[in-house]
Parts: structure tokens; sequence; C-alpha cells
């Protein structure tokens, strides 16, 4: 299991409707199309932590070449962000209480 941890300082994006419709449609394909298991999204302020994870390394190539994820990456770049950093990690333990968080993947051995 990886995670992709995208850290970024919005310029006001929740005030152009056009990234509410493009940030759905990025969910979709994440999720239908590439596998990604989970995604949350945590602010502070114009600060945002968005954490998804992935199978293996090949989803998130395939998701990051994706025609339009290329097109959202620029769009965001342009208009929607301030300043943006990736980093991709492998998970190399996976526990939690005898209770799981909502909606969380299932833990690794």
């Amino acid at each position: 299991m990886f995670v992709v941890i995208f850290r970024s300082k919005s310029k006001n994006k929740r005030a152009d409707p056009e990234y509410e419709k493009i940030s759905q449609r990025m969910y979709e394909l994440a999720y239908s199309r590439y596998g990604c298991k989970e995604v949350k999204n945590y602010h502070d302020g114009a600060e945002e932590l968005t954490l998804s994870y992935w199978e293996d390394e090949a989803a998130i190539a395939a998701w990051r070449n994706d025609p339009e994820h290329a097109l959202a990456r620029k769009a965001g770049a342009e208009k929607w962000y301030e300043w943006f950093h990736i980093q991709v990690a492998k998970i190399g333990r996976d526990y939690h209480s005898a209770k799981p968080p909502p909606n969380s993947p299932p833990a690794q051995s």
C-alpha cells in the first residue's frame, strides 16, 4: 500500500465553480479508473493536506499520466494553488484499534 501526500496553499479556489466540478471529476477518475482506495482532506485556513491511498506505484503512475488529470494539475498550478508539494511513500506498517476508523482500508500485515 502507498500513500500520496499532497500539501498545498489555496488561492481562494472555492470561489471558482470550475474547481468543484474538476475536483469531483478527479475523485471519480481516481477511484473508478485507477483503483484509489481512499482520499482524506484536512484544512487549516488556506493550507490543505490530502492523503490518497493506492495499492501500488503503478496505479499512482497511471493516475499521474491521465490526460484529464494533467489538465487539472495545470489549472491548479495556474489558478488555484499558491504552492503545492507532493510526496509518495510506501506504508511499511499498518495497524489500528480494535474498531478501525470509518471507511479505512484493511490493515496490511
